[in-house]
């Protein structure tokens, strides 16, 4: 349920998803991760697989910004913005080509570089903890390894020390 996008009529929506995919061509490599997200996308947003192949093709920046500049309401701009900012970073790094599009389709919206600096933080946040989520609910094959975070002990730790710390990890985990 995207409720900024949902309600979109179909033609806004592929509007919108070829704004995204603007991004994944801004520094001239289309990652596998950047190329995936905007094919579920495509599916979330329920745009048809022919609108997929206009999407994936280049436009200009001054064809892509009139494209934003169709969907409404302003709200639903806004989100875009966090979409292609979530695009962008998809590959773990949000590269200053892709930031300078992002800027300037942000303030072609008339979004300011504050807002659009606070946006950035946002995105970026909010899909570092939707990895981290899936990485505690994911299976791992050392769930029986104990991690020790090295920050548990002062520089004075003896090894000894860290032994006890573990076995007593151990214990409290059999429990």
């Amino acid at each position: 349920m995207m409720p900024y996008i949902d309600n979109l009529p179909e033609q806004q929506r592929v509007n919108f998803l070829h704004v995204l995919a603007h991004v994944m061509h801004a520094d001239g490599i289309i990652e596998e991760a950047e190329a995936g997200y905007i094919r579920v996308a495509a599916k979330a947003y329920n745009i048809s697989s022919s609108h997929l192949d206009e999407v994936m093709s280049p436009a200009t920046d001054e064809e892509t910004v009139q494209l934003a500049l169709t969907i409404e309401p302003k709200t639903s701009r806004r989100y875009m913005m966090r979409e292609m900012i979530a695009l962008a970073y998809a590959d773990g790094v949000l590269d200053e080509k892709e930031k300078d599009v992002i800027f300037h389709i942000g303030n072609e919206l008339e979004i300011s570089d504050l807002r659009m600096n606070e946006m950035i933080s946002w995105a970026i946040d909010s899909f570092e903890l939707q990895i981290d989520g899936i990485s505690l609910i994911e299976e791992d094959d050392n769930d029986d390894e104990v991690i020790v975070d090295e920050e548990d002990f002062d520089e004075t730790a003896t090894e000894d020390e860290i032994d006890a710390f573990i076995e007593n990890e151990d214990l409290e985990d059999e429990e």
